[in-house]
């Protein structure tokens, strides 16, 4: 029986939060059957020790365990909470409810019996007090910031797609709140006082410090999460991994993070090691003793050299080591028993060479594989053979005849099957499709781009992920054709074909489908309108292809999510659709080079989310459109060289092209004097940042140097104005190509070349290799050459 006293307290902390369903937090438990209904079962005149998620000592009563995590609970708890008076509580856990803005209030430090304790994934923000170190008793400790039940690859657990859209809307909301996270500026006092530590969960905790050398001294210690912690200096690798009850280490994201020794002791249980992201470098050498129960190895975008160690086939999960620097080959045969379990095996971005295998496709558990941007080649190394004699699987992916005596067909049951649902293959060189995709039945995403795959796309392609296929990239080969079946797809909504050789006609499209690419290729005939159905289309790129005929005009209208529009260099004529209604989201809309006459419509006001219009090399008449000004975030307008006329007037707002970085009006037929007014409005393009003496662009790692004219007042007497561009991009892991045809490309290469090359990363687990623009300059000189009267 419950003490009343307790019973009471218990009562008014329920009655100060709400129950809402709605959040986020609930919707995440929701999703993996986790939601508690606890707080239900409380009510008065009832024995508290019965309730749901409370725990009572049985020989006291005393209430020594709550346990409301994913009660879908919502508000704050201050210094004041009843719940401070629940003084024998030896175990604490408020996980996954909506506690933002709640504070760590000092009183937690008073539970001097608490010996669990879990405020993870709950809101709560500002500094830890200094009073959690009173808590010597703790054996957990769990304050993640983000801490998720399925952590996407990194965790070597499925990521299944009906998990997909609440894991993203959960990580958009908390990256949108990552600057309330916590901080923990005492770290050290904490780490020195709280000495009987078993498991220590920080992750996304802002530190912001070295890291203390009692850690090391922490010899319970069975799981430390610290990934995200702004730790800074080198980590004790080789103490830390020879802590005798050490299972799971996750030091990732932390880019200060430092050591260049890494050494196992072979006979500590570790079973997780998570290092990406960090500053670790050195060869993972076949000297080191590596504990036999490791099962997750991930150390992606670290600094590791050398050959691949031995050690590293002998791991059961996951094996995660893309974007560091490991050579020679990989192995021609593995043990299928030892790698049953195995769900992903990530090796991107290295330097390994030799035929690719064929074993990853036939271990059974494998569920996400890349191999991309090695320096693989399409030669075998030996024959395949279906033979696994001593559980072996031998050979490597290579030429057609070879595939083929590799069977993997779902009614091949002598050959194990594959449970692929992401494949990356760019960058391998293949010069064929993989025979073994046919047995991809599950497949979610499909990245071959970069490769040497010539002629159409097979039949039987189509029946790959049929109705799982979500992600298909066959970008950068010499495809001609075999696309008229895309729409069978019934899923599919990344679909990415540009830079080919596609001769054909655009067939339909997945109704599903959000981001279409058929850049740079040679399509023809005119735009279907069956395009107008695609109500979720958020980019649509058909830029540099042959396309005749007029734009459909719903185009202006039939999407609510469309953010760009790129239709560049083709051969439309006609004039641009009338009504722009339906284009809250719309930011580029690219129609440079082609025939396109008229005026342009006035209803273009209404996307008001507009960065860059280019309209240039067409036939546009009319006179300059001032209105175009009203729009807030224009930052590019280019007209020119089309049939433009008449005086540039003078604007009596200061609020027209306010943002306003690229103007472009050159080859027109504008007579008279360019009003100093206007150019008085382009405050962006000189807004000098005092520290750097330097103009600042728009995007991240981009910077303008502006070359401001002599005089108020230009000249334009019909002349032209002549843009010098100078853009210099080098992009980490990326084949990017420097592009300067359009003005726009300066603003917006991290959006379209993004959505050309690379929009795939976007999806990938944040890896290194999604577009850098680590160093990006432009030169802009805006001069004006008069030409007489």
């Amino acid at each position: 029986m419950c003490h009343r006293d307790e019973g009471l307290a218990l009562l008014e902390f329920k009655n100060s939060l709400a129950v809402d369903s709605s959040t986020v937090p609930s919707q995440f438990c929701e999703q993996f059957a986790k939601v508690s209904y606890a707080t239900r079962s409380w009510k008065n005149n009832s024995d508290c020790c019965e309730w749901d998620g409370v725990a009572c000592d049985p020989v006291s009563g005393h209430v020594i365990g709550l346990d409301l995590s994913c009660s879908q609970l919502k508000g704050t708890i201050d210094s004041n909470s009843s719940l401070f008076l629940l003084h024998r509580l030896e175990s604490l856990n408020l996980a996954w409810n909506d506690l933002f803005p709640s504070r760590i209030s000092p009183k937690f430090g008073e539970f001097s019996h608490l010996r669990n304790l879990n405020l993870s994934c709950s809101g709560f923000s500002g500094i830890v007090p200094l009073e959690i170190a009173q808590l010597s008793r703790l054996t957990s400790l769990d304050l993640a910031f983000m801490d998720f039940y399925i952590d996407y690859v990194y965790s070597g657990v499925s990521f299944h797609s009906n998990h997909r859209n609440i894991y993203s809307y959960y990580y958009s909301l908390y990256t949108h709140l990552y600057d309330q996270r916590l901080e923990m500026p005492s770290f050290k006092m904490i780490i020195d006082n709280l000495t009987q530590l078993r498991e220590l969960n920080l992750h996304h905790v802002y530190i912001n410090s070295v890291v203390p050398q009692s850690l090391v001294n922490l010899s319970s210690l069975t799981s430390l999460k610290l990934r995200d912690c702004n730790l800074q200096g080198k980590f004790p690798t080789d103490h830390i991994l020879h802590l005798p009850h050490l299972r799971i280490l996750n030091i990732a994201s932390n880019s200060e993070l430092h050591s260049n020794s890494f050494t196992f002791n072979g006979s500590n249980p570790l079973e997780v090691i998570k290092l990406s992201g960090c500053n670790f470098s050195g060869k993972l050498d076949d000297s080191l003793a590596q504990p036999k129960s490791l099962r997750t190895f991930v150390a992606e975008s670290c600094y590791f050299y050398g050959m691949l160690p031995i050690w590293l086939w002998n791991i059961t999960q996951a094996i995660i080591i893309g974007g560091n620097h490991f050579v020679g080959k990989l192995p021609s045969s593995i043990s299928l028993s030892r790698f049953s379990s195995l769900t992903i095996l990530d090796l991107w971005g290295n330097s390994l060479k030799g035929g690719l295998p064929s074993w990853p496709f036939a271990l059974p558990s494998l569920e996400y594989l890349d191999l991309s941007f090695n320096q693989f080649t399409d030669q075998p190394n030996e024959s395949i053979t279906n033979a696994q004699e001593d559980g072996l699987i031998q050979g490597s992916l290579v030429s057609l005849e070879n595939r083929e005596r590799f069977n993997l067909q779902a009614n091949n049951s002598s050959s194990p099957q594959s449970s692929l649902t992401f494949l990356f293959l760019s960058s391998c060189n293949l010069s064929q499709f993989p025979g073994f995709l046919k047995a991809q039945e599950n497949l979610e995403v499909l990245d071959l781009s970069n490769n040497k795959i010539q002629g159409e796309l097979p039949e039987w392609l189509r029946n790959v992920g049929k109705d799982s296929l979500y992600y298909l990239n066959l970008s950068l080969n010499s495809l001609t054709g075999g696309i008229e079946h895309i729409h069978s797809w019934k899923n599919l909504r990344y679909i990415d074909l540009h830079s080919n050789k596609l001769h054909c006609q655009l067939p339909p499209l997945p109704l599903s489908t959000y981001v279409f690419s058929a850049s740079e290729n040679s399509l023809t005939g005119e735009i279907p309108k069956s395009i107008c159905n695609l109500g979720n289309l958020e980019l649509f790129d058909l830029s540099n292809n042959s396309f005749s005929g007029a734009i459909p005009q719903c185009l202006g209208y039939f999407s609510d999510w469309l953010s760009v529009l790129d239709l560049r260099s083709n051969k439309l004529h006609g004039i641009l659709p009338t009504t722009f209604g339906r284009c809250y989201s719309l930011r580029t809309l690219e129609l440079n080079g082609n025939n396109l006459e008229g005026h342009l419509p006035l209803s273009l006001v209404n996307c008001k989310r507009l960065e860059v219009i280019d309209l240039g090399n067409n036939k546009f008449n009319g006179t300059f459109p001032h209105w175009l000004g009203t729009l807030p975030q224009l930052q590019v307008l280019v007209l020119r060289s089309n049939y433009f006329h008449g005086h540039v007037r003078d604007t009596i707002s200061e609020q027209l092209f306010g943002k306003l970085r690229i103007l472009d009006v050159s080859n027109n037929n504008f007579t008279g004097i360019l009003p100093s007014r206007l150019l008085k409005n382009f405050k962006a393009m000189i807004n000098l940042e005092q520290r750097q003496g330097k103009l600042q662009y728009m995007f991240d790692g981009v910077t303008t140097v502006v070359k401001q004219a002599a005089t108020d007042q230009l000249d334009a007497y019909g002349g032209s104005f002549f843009f010098t561009r100078i853009l210099h991009i080098l992009c980490k892991n990326s084949s990017l190509a420097t592009k300067t045809d359009s003005p726009s490309r300066i603003l917006h290469s991290s959006l379209e070349e993004a959505s050309e090359k690379t929009h795939e990363m976007k999806m990938r687990k944040g890896k290194s290799q999604a577009l850098h623009l680590h160093y990006c300059r432009a030169l802009l000189a805006l001069r004006c050459w008069p030409l007489g009267n």
